[in-house]
């Protein structure tokens, strides 16, 4: 017995595998390289916020969140340190910088009042602190890449 040609269904396949080939395709390996480059800068910075934020709340559990926002304080520095190593841009500090102040203000806006949400309202602190930083990691990836280290276009 032959198998039914569902035509829908192989519209769909169809679809499909050209749309996973389209990306596949648009995925050099320099964007594979950046993308692990920017995994093992944020693991970096990871390390440095929980080093800050564990040790200021040590010091004072009392102060939870301005314990969150002075180690997000020196993890970002951390952070635009390494994005500088993993995007190259080729425009100096002037270039970008109010684009990733941009990112890192809303980073820190959302960041913040998720901790303080989630902590306020009984979640665990190691929840109310990393949860909210794993929310921005996707959204921030695609703007430091297509906006905020965006090289201009070469006038050569």
């Amino acid at each position: 017995m032959e198998p039914a040609n569902d035509s829908a269904t192989d519209g769909l396949t169809t679809t499909l595998y050209r749309r996973i080939g389209w990306w596949t395709g648009r995925l050099t390996r320099a964007h594979l390289v950046q993308l692990i480059s920017f995994g093992l800068n944020g693991a970096i910075t990871g390390i440095v916020y929980s080093a800050a934020v564990w040790s200021l709340i040590a010091l004072s559990p009392k102060t939870f969140e301005l314990d969150v926002v002075i180690a997000y304080a020196v993890a970002t520095a951390a952070n635009y340190l390494g994005a500088r190593l993993v995007f190259k841009p080729t425009s100096g500090i002037g270039g970008h910088a109010l684009r990733y102040l941009s990112v890192v203000v809303a980073n820190f806006l959302t960041t913040s009042v998720l901790a303080w949400y989630l902590h306020r309202t009984g979640a665990d602190d190691i929840i109310s602190v990393y949860l909210p930083v794993a929310v921005t990691l996707v959204p921030t990836f695609v703007l430091m890449r297509k906006w905020v280290f965006k090289n201009p276009p070469s006038t050569t």
